[in-house]
């Protein structure tokens, strides 16, 4: 399996340069079940490339020209920070998160690497621990109204930008939330309610940011305040 290193995320690059960089690396990768058996690892450099450089890979895309010389310093560690950003006039620093509800999500990708397939909505039902040898894990597999979808996934936005405005950050942070956009939000209608969704309930709450964007992992939303 290809191994990502700490040195190799924290290289100085361009906007143009860490989006070719992720999805070159993506690329390096035989398949699609050695990227999803990755997301199960706790290696902490694979676990900083899946859940932060891949949402700031589109960021980037989006945010800045090709041709724009700024220099994204992407670090590994427990600092205050995911980036250091030289030569923006925006901001000089990113904070990276993801809404996901991370235990029922690394629950369905174990039960994805393991037997290939998983419903991708309904409830996830635990019962027992690990520890006792006797844990059951069900996945619901219900139809799910698509309405119902997309406001769970605005809960989960809305509960992670919540906790993050409550910290401390370096004046001028950028913060960047990645998030599941298919299915919850695919038409031009459900991106125009998310948009709508993020000024009147995020925005009032981010004022200690120089920025929020809403980042789809699918690369297709892309929204800014």
């Amino acid at each position: 399996m290809y191994e990502i290193t700490t040195e190799e995320i924290e290289i100085e690059r361009t906007p143009s340069e860490v989006y070719e960089w992720v999805f070159s690396t993506f690329e390096n990768f035989k398949t699609k079940e050695e990227v999803t058996s990755l997301r199960l690892l706790t290696y902490r450099a694979i676990k900083v490339f899946i859940e932060e450089s891949y949402p700031l890979a589109y960021f980037c895309n989006h945010f800045f020209s090709e041709e724009s010389s700024v220099k994204i310093n992407q670090k590994v560690g427990d600092q205050p920070y995911d980036v250091i950003v030289e030569g923006c006039d925006k901001f000089n620093y990113i904070e990276i998160t993801n809404a996901i509800n991370g235990y029922d999500e690394r629950l369905r990708n174990e039960e994805l690497d393991r037997i290939g397939s998983v419903p991708g909505a309904g409830e996830v039902i635990v019962t027992g621990t690990k520890a006792s040898g006797k844990q059951t894990v069900i996945f619901e597999n219900i139809a799910v109204l698509h309405d119902g979808i997309k406001e769970e996934q605005k809960e989960l936005i809305l509960e992670i930008v919540r906790k993050k405005s409550q910290k401390n950050y370096p004046v001028n942070t950028m913060l960047i939330v990645g998030f599941p956009d298919n299915p919850s939000f695919k038409t031009d209608e459900d991106i125009s309610e998310l948009e709508s969704f993020m000024h009147d309930k995020l925005s009032p709450i981010v004022s200690n940011f120089a920025g929020l964007s809403l980042v789809g992992f699918s690369g297709k939303v892309f929204l800014l305040i």
